[in-house]
């Protein structure tokens, strides 16, 4: 029978509950099964036994279990607990990139994006990644598309920006929402105004205090465009909120740490 026995001394001088890698593991996690050990790190961070969360997440990583390569990469990226390691953590970022998991195919996009320029290549490379992780609802992506089509002119870009923009919000994200509400209210990228729809939008985004929707809210008010409890802004609120989507739970559950976050 494994017991819980150990305490150790952290970083930070404090003492904390300690286990040791193998007291106490799921049954299948210590028979290898790379799904139970990632779970069993989930468990071990939820309990702030960091060194334990790493040891698992390593044995998971190594078996090609796509969460843990990533969480593992956040890890080597922030040096937490472990020294920062550039090179392992591009190594288990493009893995689990390379595995589906959207968040991976996000924070690769914006490691490669953040570069001070980029080559026809590179940009070839970026945005397969995003719509790769777009086409499975990760509104940081379908964000970062809108923002990189809305800056040719071209109006087929400007109408892909526009979709994307409202994919984005549609899942919840806040400052896709803000300036969708932005968007609407001065009727910007070939759109018709729509104060009314613009004004809910910015409502939503400020319940989650996004300055910028309480900024524009503010201005819709000062200059007396619309009634901020209007009938038909209640009317286009109560028709969004019925509409938004529950996110990808990749994308809930796993917040990017790569590059900026926007959301």
């Amino acid at each position: 029978m494994f017991t819980n026995r150990f305490i150790y001394s952290d970083h930070d001088g404090t003492e904390q509950p300690h286990r040791d890698p193998l007291a106490s593991p799921t049954y299948e996690a210590h028979c290898g099964d790379r799904d139970a050990q990632y779970a069993e790190a989930d468990t071990c961070w939820k309990l702030r036994m960091t060194r334990d969360q790493v040891h698992w997440l390593t044995l998971a990583a190594d078996q090609g279990q796509a969460q843990a390569q990533y969480v593992l990469a956040t890890i080597y990226d922030n040096g937490t607990h472990v020294e920062k390691d550039s090179r392992k953590m591009g190594a288990l970022l493009g893995n689990s990139s390379k595995k589906g998991l959207s968040v991976a195919q996000y924070g690769l996009a914006k490691i490669i994006l953040n570069k001070y320029k980029n080559s026809v290549e590179e940009m070839k490379t970026i945005l397969g990644l995003l719509n790769c992780a777009a086409a499975r609802e990760n509104r940081n992506a379908l964000y970062e598309l809108s923002l990189l089509y809305k800056r040719t002119e071209t109006a087929e870009h400007q109408t892909q920006s526009m979709q994307y923009l409202i994919n984005a919000a549609m899942l919840g994200h806040t400052r896709a929402q803000s300036s969708l509400g932005t968007t609407l209210v001065d009727g910007r990228g070939g759109i018709d105004p729509n104060i009314a729809e613009g004004v809910a939008w910015a409502r939503i985004a400020s319940e989650k205090n996004h300055p910028a929707a309480q900024i524009l809210l503010d201005d819709v008010e000062e200059q007396g465009m619309i009634d901020l409890c209007d009938t038909e802004v209640e009317h286009c609120l109560a028709s969004i909120r019925a509409s938004l989507r529950d996110i990808n739970p990749y994308s809930r559950d796993l917040t990017p740490t790569f590059g900026q976050q926007y959301n």
